[in-house]
């Protein structure tokens, strides 16, 4: 696990990220992104036993906004994302 977090701080600054996030802000984004989709059945793939448990600590209502607006605006070859199929 070291090693990967010295990864991960290895490659966001070559990247030139100076935002203070970490492999706990990735791994939170992934659960609402994931839950956008999922919903209740979240659980399954996190292997958290309760709902409660990852809306009180991993489900970002912030990251879901952005999520629901960029289904909505972002245009892919001049049609709505939320319409392709892929």
């Amino acid at each position: 696990m070291d090693s990967i977090s010295k990864s991960f701080t290895h490659y966001k600054n070559g990247a030139g990220i100076e935002k203070d996030i970490s492999l706990k802000s990735l791994r939170k984004t992934y659960i609402t992104w994931g839950h956008q989709v999922m919903q209740k059945e979240t659980g399954l793939l996190t292997s958290h036993s309760t709902a409660k448990v990852l809306e009180s600590y991993y489900i970002d209502p912030q990251i879901l906004s952005v999520v629901e607006r960029g289904a909505v605006e972002i245009k892919i070859f001049g049609q709505n994302s939320s319409l392709l199929i892929f």
